[in-house]
């Protein structure tokens, strides 16, 4: 078995070239299963029960076990969480490192009914079955506010790129998931990776609930592969209102972020992306377009006024016999004959009737 304790790992290959297959190495993100625990009970009657397994990338396991026990409405504040550890003595190191016990605060029932079963979650579909469908009939921990921060579509066009260059772990092995979180101004304030895009998303919203940075109302929450129902539902329990994904959305994902106003981006690339809901929290700014051929619009405008005017000031006041010669000597000692009623005198150049 690979180090636990490592995100990925080297193994040796054969790679073809031409017509040959040569010794050669790559590096392979490890996936191992992580058992989540619960320490439930008052003082005297402690009990421990086996909650789920999930398999994910080692590393970050307590932001895991975090996000987890948020998403699935186990938790809703901090002080209903007392410690995460690993479990000790008695195990093989292997089992040690792979087992996290989450102690929960005595005053916290936990209604067990809830997780008919011991679950295990593979890294490719997350939570599945009965438990997590129950989730869509009930509220969010964090209500999502009904208006907020705009993003400019402009800079939703950028996120995707800047999210693969803070994927260190991808670059090294190519094959890991991401989650991000991005604040109002555009500046990456969290990134999780995993071989699974929920583990991912759990670690990043474990994270932000160590850092007390929840509810992520104004945040803007990125995922690098698809939008499944099951990030959704973690992104709500995190109060998140804004989701993007690089790639698709299905269609359990849009109608739960349609009933509770989440913003919902998919496919998103440097030059185009689709919404799929919330679509009042972007904004397609004419001024950004305005901004960047600036100096064309205003010397077009200039011209056109000064046109008008000069076109009325003719018509209205000045003879049509009234011509003037500019004679400069800043541009060349040219004369140009122009109709209007204005004398300028300057130690450069000088206009005067003729």
């Amino acid at each position: 078995m690979a180090n636990p304790w490592s995100a990925s790992n080297e193994v040796p290959i054969l790679r073809r070239q031409g017509d040959k297959l040569i010794p050669a190495s790559d590096r392979l993100a490890i996936e191992e299963p992580l058992e989540i625990r619960l320490g439930f009970g008052p003082g005297g009657e402690r009990q421990q029960r086996s909650l789920a397994v999930t398999m994910r990338t080692p590393g970050d396991d307590f932001d895991l076990v975090r996000g987890f026990l948020l998403s699935e409405r186990i938790i809703s504040r901090k002080n209903e969480l007392l410690q995460l550890r690993y479990l000790g003595a008695g195990l093989e190191p292997e089992v040690q490192q792979n087992t996290v016990l989450a102690e929960l605060h005595p005053g916290l029932s936990i209604d067990f009914d809830r997780f008919a079963r011991n679950f295990y979650a593979a890294s490719s579909c997350g939570i599945c079955g009965k438990a997590s469908m129950e989730l869509i009939q009930q509220p969010s921990v964090y209500p999502l506010p009904l208006s907020g921060r705009l993003w400019d579509a402009a800079t939703l066009s950028k996120l995707s790129e800047a999210l693969w260059e803070n994927q260190s772990l991808f670059q090294e092995t190519g094959g890991v998931h991401a989650a991000a979180i991005y604040h109002p101004n555009s500046e990456l304030a969290l990134v999780r990776e995993d071989v699974g895009r929920h583990n991912a998303l759990d670690k990043l919203i474990g994270a932000a609930f160590k850092q007390e940075m929840l509810p992520l109302a104004d945040a803007l929450l990125l995922v690098s592969g698809r939008a499944g129902f099951e990030l959704v539902q973690k992104a709500l329990s995190a109060g998140i209102s804004f989701m993007a994904s690089v790639g698709a959305p299905s269609s359990l994902a849009v109608e739960l972020a349609a009933a509770y106003r989440m913003t919902l981006v998919g496919f998103l690339r440097p030059e185009s992306f689709n919404v799929y809901s919330g679509k009042e929290r972007i904004s397609v700014l004419w001024g950004v377009f305005f901004w960047r051929f600036s100096p064309f619009f205003l010397f077009f405008f200039c011209w056109r006024i000064s046109f008008a005017y000069l076109c009325a000031s003719l018509w209205l006041e000045v003879p049509l016999r009234t011509i003037f010669e500019w004679t400069g000597t800043a541009r060349g000692q040219g004369k140009i004959l122009i109709q209007g009623r204005f004398i300028k005198e300057s130690s450069s150049e000088s206009w005067r009737f003729i």
